[in-house]
């Protein structure tokens, strides 16, 4: 994604529009997908990645932009931080798992 600022275009993304059975067209289809951050910040590098987003990003950003969307028919929780933020403690090991 860093490369040519276009998310999910690499091997992983691949692999969940896969899981999805959905061509790439759809995916980045603005009327049927949003695909939206955790933190809307950038949280800096460490450690040779990303840090985790930044929590005050997420509470000062995501739920005013989830109350935008209409008709949400599925979320995907992409990522431990995603998972924590929105199923806490009922949260499974994996992806997959949830």
């Amino acid at each position: 994604m860093h490369a040519c600022g276009i998310p999910w275009n690499d091997a992983s993304g691949e692999r969940l529009r896969k899981w999805l059975g959905i061509d790439v067209p759809s995916f980045y289809d603005q009327s049927r997908f949003a695909i939206i951050p955790m933190g809307f910040c950038y949280p800096g590098r460490d450690n040779g990645g990303d840090k985790p987003p930044r929590r005050e990003c997420a509470l000062n950003w995501l739920d005013s932009v989830l109350e935008k969307l209409e008709s949400v028919q599925l979320k995907l929780l992409v990522g431990q931080y995603a998972q924590r933020h929105f199923l806490g403690g009922c949260r499974k090991r994996s992806l997959t798992d949830a």
